[in-house]
């Protein structure tokens, strides 16, 4: 694996081309796919955009995931994070991606769909192609450690006094940006709602004491966790159970009686794979069926295991359903012209 600024190519783990289940199924979908000759595809390493700072879930979870998604296709992968703009910038560089069949990304819906929602950031999110869903992760209230923080209903006395008075999560408008906004609807009287470039920096951040609390996910926030730095709080969703395997001993907040059922779906994250708009579909079905190969590859195994991190495959189909979800969900949840005012301004 070697590093250049943002760029990680991430290198087979065994010096061989398709598997022969992969080779198999690429060669009934198109004669011209599968073993990495002159002609055929993938004949080149592919690049894999993230667009968030490295560190976070999805950048975690897919640096585990692309040595073995690699040895499936026989190519290496470029892990090319590109942060900014509450993850529109990276984002952005997807969706205008030459639809060749090199280039695809992966975010987690409803975030970065979300954001893209309430503040028009000048392209169709909604015009990529859902390649898979490679796993699931929930959104999870915590706070530094110093604090002692008993529980959600503590978290909301601190707020409520003034003790607390700074909020923090991945992105405005994003979906720990509305989670949040939810729980101040029920009582975390926060003053301000702080952004960071992804469930890392977020941790980071409520770790280093910048911020009292915030939401990330437990894959982002895991390191922290496991020095003592910070406290889980309660995890956002109730379902699946546990919500978050990593955390398995976490409350849920519908554990609390100010909350109710209206977290689940912002707060349960989809992590999905993309491709431009216009890429044939055979790539798409190859692609697909290299994720789900991959994921039961013995040493991604054994990480997940260790680390807590569900393997949940789902189709093409089930990533286009996680993309568009939170464009027809929101209006229908949310007060879109309030929720947009508080974002951003107008």
């Amino acid at each position: 694996m070697t590093e250049k600024d943002n760029l990680t190519v991430v290198s087979r783990k065994r010096r061989q081309f398709l598997k022969t289940s992969a080779a198999g199924a690429a060669v009934g979908l198109a004669g011209c796919l599968g073993g990495g000759g002159e002609g055929e595809y993938p004949n080149q390493p592919l690049r894999f955009i993230i667009p968030f700072s490295q560190g976070g879930g999805t950048d975690t979870i897919m640096r585990q995931l692309a040595p073995a998604l690699s040895d499936v296709i026989g190519q290496d992968i470029e892990i090319d994070n590109i942060p900014g703009g509450g993850s529109m910038r990276g984002t952005e560089e997807l969706v205008r991606a030459d639809p060749d069949g090199y280039t695809f990304g992966g975010f987690n819906p409803p975030g970065t769909v979300s954001t893209a929602v309430v503040d028009d950031p000048g392209f169709d999110i909604t015009s990529l192609q859902g390649i898979a869903m490679y796993t699931y992760s929930a959104q999870v209230i915590h706070a530094h450690a110093d604090h002692d923080v008993e529980d959600l209903d503590d978290l909301f006395s601190r707020y409520e006094s003034g003790e607390f008075e700074l909020f923090a999560g991945d992105s405005l408008g994003g979906s720990t940006h509305i989670t949040a906004e939810i729980l101040n609807d029920f009582g975390l009287e926060y003053d301000e709602f702080i952004p960071y470039d992804g469930g890392g920096p977020t941790a980071e951040a409520i770790a280093s004491g910048e911020v009292p609390a915030g939401i990330a996910t437990a894959d982002a926030a895991r390191g922290f966790i496991d020095s003592g730095d910070i406290d889980p709080i309660a995890t956002g969703p109730s379902e699946p159970d546990p919500p978050s395997p990593i955390l398995p001993d976490v409350p849920s907040s519908y554990e609390y009686d100010q909350i109710e059922d209206s977290l689940t779906w912002a707060s349960r994250l989809s992590r999905c794979m993309f491709f431009p708009e216009g890429v044939e579909q055979d790539k798409i079905e190859f692609l697909t069926e290299a994720v789900e190969e991959a994921l039961q590859d013995p040493d991604y195994q054994e990480w997940a295991e260790e680390s807590g991190t569900a393997i949940e495959y789902g189709g093409p189909d089930v990533a286009d359903d996680a993309l568009q979800g939170p464009v027809e969900e929101m209006p229908e949840r949310l007060d879109m012209d309030d929720f947009r005012e508080r974002v951003v301004g107008d």
